[in-house]
């Protein structure tokens, strides 16, 4: 919506603005949340936290009967599984008409009606058949270039992927671990999830070798 409409528009992880907060968050904001459980912790603090300051919530549950489906959870509740993104979407394209920045809404909106599952349909099937031969060649390619690096690369959210890039160092040397605990800084925590995706690692490359 950013590139498309003047409505303020910010994304939020909900541990994250409970923690942090919003300047930008006032009592005049509208928070559209999706949970598929409607029992996650964060996520019901949240709610709690956005009422509190007057603010509105609107509510996409997967499942009914559970904790953010009932009546003071919310202002507007819609109950209906899958589609995360496609709910998204489609308030995201609502706001923008009501904001007259959607001509074409009507005409958008019968054109997805009326072709949008058979064109769903039909890009999971190509796609099957793309990843299949993806992953047959790759398979291939990894047993013949068994010394290949591994790089994991994260950022903002993703801060916390590159721990495994310790576990690529020493793949090649599965029976020994003394890379991951000379790594010095690191907390327990850090260096256990380390040692454990290091063991999957090994675990994966056995597997692959032993077909």
């Amino acid at each position: 919506m950013r590139g498309r409409s003047k409505l303020p528009v910010f994304v939020e992880n909900a541990a994250e603005f409970l923690t942090t907060g919003n300047k930008k968050f006032t009592n005049k904001s509208v928070v559209i949340i999706s949970s598929v459980s409607g029992n996650t912790k964060e996520m019901v603090e949240l709610v709690d936290r956005v009422h509190e300051k007057g603010a509105k919530v609107f509510l996409f549950i997967d499942n009914p009967g559970t904790t953010l489906t009932q009546p003071d959870k919310q202002d507007y509740l819609i109950v209906y599984p899958m589609n995360e993104q496609l709910k998204f979407y489609m308030v995201a394209n609502y706001l923008m008409y009501k904001n007259g920045e959607f001509d074409d809404y009507d005409r958008y909106n019968k054109e997805m009606e009326a072709n949008l599952a058979d064109v769903l349909v039909q890009v999971e099937k190509d796609s099957d058949e793309w990843a299949y031969e993806y992953a047959k060649n790759k398979v291939a390619f990894w047993k013949e270039h068994k010394d290949l690096p591994h790089y994991f690369i994260g950022s903002g959210n993703q801060y916390g992927a590159p721990i495994p890039m310790l576990c690529a160092i020493g793949r090649s040397r599965c029976g020994s671990v003394q890379n991951l605990l000379a790594v010095k800084n690191f907390s327990t925590e850090c260096r256990r999830l380390s040692l454990k995706i290091h063991q999957l690692l090994c675990l994966w490359e056995r597997m692959n070798n032993d077909h």
